[in-house]
């Protein structure tokens, strides 16, 4: 069996190696030729899985070390017959207190006490959870906007995307998707953005794709925003007038 694993998945070799021949390859360089002959798939966020990829392959089976999945062709895999599985949680703890640095760096930065100030957390997953733990253990009054979840549970901390841009802090932890009942590609477009009253403190580390860059870098010219982002639109080939415009910026570490 060949399995052809990211370089930068760590451990890989020794967790798989009984299972057959691992090769690791540089994920953002990897072509059809690369995985031709390979059974196994391990991937990152930075590798489009696809027909592009496998269409002449024998791979059976692709595992992705990430929470999201944007970058896989779901629906193709499944015509394939190709087995998947992806890592639900397995960041939750270290992009929750990333989340949670980021906050109180900039609140420091700009003194702001942060107790007594309204958060909302866009998403509340595995992630969402944890940094609505954390910020309420700083007293917060914390507040949820997550649709999906809103339609099962009956909750008052549930509020509309209009009223979770008027908090003081506004922190995003949804996944990237361009389709179904809630899409959250350019979920900040402009007008959102517009909404966002000046002095409030935003932080992205879900995917870039969730603020439309360019909207968000032509509003910090009009109002001063307090920003954190770990991740961008079209990495690695960023919007660099963005990033100097943030307070701070991170490669997709969180």
């Amino acid at each position: 069996m060949r399995i052809i694993a990211d370089e930068n998945i760590p451990y890989a070799e020794r967790l798989f190696s009984h299972f057959g021949d691992v090769q690791k390859l540089p994920g953002r360089k990897l072509k059809p030729s690369d995985v031709v002959d390979a059974d196994i798939l391990l991937v990152r966020s930075v590798t489009q899985v696809n027909t592009a990829l496998l269409e002449k392959s024998r791979v059976q089976f692709v595992g992705s070390a990430t929470i999201g999945t944007d970058h896989i062709d779901l629906n193709y895999l499944s015509e394939r017959g190709i087995g998947f599985s992806n890592a639900p949680g397995c960041n939750a703890l270290a992009a929750s207190e990333y989340t949670l640095a980021a906050a109180l760096a900039l609140a420091e930065r700009q003194d702001i006490d942060l107790a007594g100030k309204t958060a909302a957390i866009i998403g509340c997953g595995h992630v969402g959870t944890n940094v609505y733990k954390k910020l309420q253990a700083l007293d917060m009054r914390c507040i949820i906007n997550d649709p999906p979840r809103q339609a099962t549970e009956k909750t008052a901390h549930f509020v509309t995307l209009d009223e979770a841009l008027k908090a003081d802090l506004i922190t995003l932890h949804v996944p990237l998707t361009r389709s179904g009942p809630t899409p959250s590609w350019h979920l900040l477009d402009q007008a959102a953005i517009d909404k966002i009253k000046p002095g409030t403190i935003v932080i992205n580390a879900a995917r870039g794709g969730v603020i439309d860059n360019a909207a968000l870098s032509k509003a910090l010219l009009r109002k001063r925003l307090h920003v954190a982002l770990d991740v961008w639109e079209h990495e690695p080939q960023i919007n660099l007038k963005l990033l100097e415009q943030v307070d701070i910026c991170t490669p997709h570490i969180g």
